[in-house]
Order: structure tokens, then C-alpha cells, then sequence
């Protein structure tokens, strides 16, 4: 299991990322050697996936309007069921960060950049979906400003230490 023995230093390892196995401990990158329940989570994410397909197809027949919502509906539960994995991966993020000596801001900043690189999807996704590109358009647009005002401390940062280097 995760002890400070198998990580090394003493290192925090979440629960959430401990093997149930009988196999030796990796530390922090147990949660991907957990090979027991990452399958059955893309088959769950599959099905949803293909019966709101399938729902949605003999819905636009007889009630177009209502095809959205289904839509919404998978999404939706699909991003329920990846909010476990996600958590998990903020969760070591986190604590890696908070065991860097003054990098943490900027890890924590790349966190942020990279929910928002998500979320700006998903809703750049449902947007297409109902068939509204434009709106889209301007979430996808929306999404990379922010992110890029969220970079400038990164982006200031890399500059002064290339002209520290340079002669």
C-alpha cells in the first residue's frame, strides 16, 4: 500500500490513489496501475455514451426539442463519473505543490488553466451539439483569453529567468 517506506521520502499518498492489490506500492502513481477499475470505467462511459446516442437518434425523428436535453443528460453523468478520477488527480497535483519551494503557485495556476481547458470544452461540446457553433465559437474564445491572462505570471516569470541566463 501507500506507506512513506514505498514512496521514499515520506511523501503523502491520498487515498484514493492506494491499490487494493496484493502488488507492491508505486507511491503516488498507484492510481494508474490500478488496473482493476479503470476498464469498467470507460465501459460505463461507453454505454452512456452509445444509448444516448441511440436515444437521441429516434428522438430527433419524433421530438427534435428534446434531443438536447439527453444530450445534456450524458454529459452530465458522464462528467459525474469522471469527477472521482479528476479529484484525485487535483488531489495529488495539490500536494506535490504544496511540497515545492516556490514553484506551487505556478503548479496551482496550471491546474486552474488545465479545469478551464476542460470546462471550455465540455460547454464548447454541448454548445455544438445544440446546434448553436456560434455561441461555441465565443466560449472557445472566451476559454483561451482567460487562460492566457491566467499564464502571464508563468509566462513573466520563464522571461526574467531567460534574462538572468542570458549575457
Amino acid at each position: 500500500m501507500c506507506s512513506p517506506s514505498s514512496i521514499g521520502v515520506g511523501l503523502f499518498c491520498p487515498s484514493s490513489f492506494r491499490t487494493k492489490s496484493a502488488t507492491p506500492s508505486h507511491g503516488y502513481f498507484d492510481f494508474a496501475l490500478n488496473k482493476g477499475g479503470n476498464h469498467v470505467e470507460i465501459i460505463k462511459i461507453i454505454g452512456i455514451a452509445l444509448t444516448s446516442v441511440i436515444i437521441v437518434i429516434v428522438l430527433k425523428q419524433y421530438k427534435p426539442e428534446f434531443a438536447v436535453y439527453i444530450s445534456l443528460i450524458a454529459s452530465a453523468l458522464i462528467l459525474f463519473l469522471l469527477l472521482d478520477k479528476l479529484s484525485g488527480i487535483v488531489e495529488l497535483l495539490s500536494n506535490l505543490a504544496s511540497r515545492m519551494n516556490g514553484t506551487s503557485e505556478f503548479l496551482k495556476i496550471l491546474i486552474k488553466i488545465t479545469g478551464i481547458a476542460f470546462l471550455t470544452e465540455f460547454a464548447v461540446s454541448i454548445c455544438k451539439d445544440a446546434g448553436e457553433s456560434a455561441i461555441g465559437s465565443k466560449v472557445d474564445l472566451g476559454g483561451k483569453v482567460i487562460i492566457v491572462t491566467m499564464s502571464i505570471p508563468i509566462i513573466s516569470s520563464m522571461l526574467e529567468t531567460i534574462l538572468k541566463i542570458l549575457p
